[in-house]
């Protein structure tokens, strides 16, 4: 008798488990999916489906489950993200190991731009089960959760080479759009963390980043904006300098002959 019912037990929990995969997680899985990877050919449910079904999934007992494994799919998603990441970076010569950081920080930004669209998007489908947290398990929301994921599994692991690439790369190495966007978006996702740790750089590409300045601070504020004009001007005369060199070096024509300058 006792097997019969422990038989019965375990029919109802695998009916269950098979409930669950095919009637809530697959189609939401697909729509996760959809967010991470826009240029893919998943085919996600629409909003409306989305949230109802989240609805009903909370409600039948699962949200612990499809919080798991919403977290589980975003996590191998950025893991999947380090080890591209990390590739750009595996190179013995050193010139190439130069031009590996450019590369990281083009895809790092395009990734992170990407993911902070994809965690509004699923954080507005899923918006049911972080009220359902928020009210039953003191927790804040799904899309603080899902955009410090990014910072411990992504950010922590190449914010040094980033910065050490923009503070030693000469200018325009990188596009001035492109480290605007990505400093924005750093201070976004790590809740202006990076932006107090690093205020410096932060504020020469996002607007209060530095502190809110007093009186007396007025005249160390003074000889730092002299000191930055005056990098900002060697770097524009070494920019300048190159490009001339480069230019004389792809036209020959250009280099006159000692004899013509008499």
């Amino acid at each position: 008798m006792g097997e019969q019912c422990a038989m019965e037990v375990d029919s109802r929990q695998q009916d269950a488990e098979s409930e669950y995969a095919r009637d809530f997680w697959t189609p939401l899985n697909n729509t996760i999916e959809a967010f991470l990877h826009p240029s893919s050919q998943t085919s996600p449910i629409s909003f409306q489906d989305t949230f109802t079904l989240v609805y009903k999934c909370v409600g039948e007992g699962h949200s612990d489950r499809l919080h798991s494994d919403l977290m589980q799919t975003v996590s191998k998603y950025l893991k999947n993200l380090h080890v591209e990441l990390l590739q750009c970076l595996t190179s013995d010569n050193e010139a190439t190991q130069g031009q590996g950081i450019i590369q990281m920080i083009h895809m790092f930004d395009c990734a992170l731009s990407d993911y902070i669209k994809a965690v509004k998007g699923i954080s507005a489908s899923f918006s049911y089960l972080g009220k359902y947290f928020a009210q039953k398990k003191n927790y804040k929301t799904l899309e603080d959760e899902l955009t410090l994921m990014f910072c411990s599994e992504i950010a922590e692991h190449f914010i040094h080479d980033i910065l050490s690439c923009v503070e030693r790369s000469p200018p325009f190495t990188l596009e001035p759009a492109l480290l605007s966007r990505l400093f924005h978006n750093l201070q976004t996702v790590s809740r202006e963390d990076y932006g107090a740790l690093y205020s410096k750089l932060f504020a020469r590409f996002v607007t209060d980043a530095l502190p809110r300045m007093h009186e007396h601070d007025l005249d160390s504020h003074i000889a730092e904006v002299h000191e930055l004009q005056a990098q900002m001007r060697r770097e524009s005369d070494q920019f300048k300098l190159s490009s001339a060199e480069g230019g004389s070096e792809r036209n020959p024509a250009l280099k006159r002959p000692a004899e013509d300058c008499d």
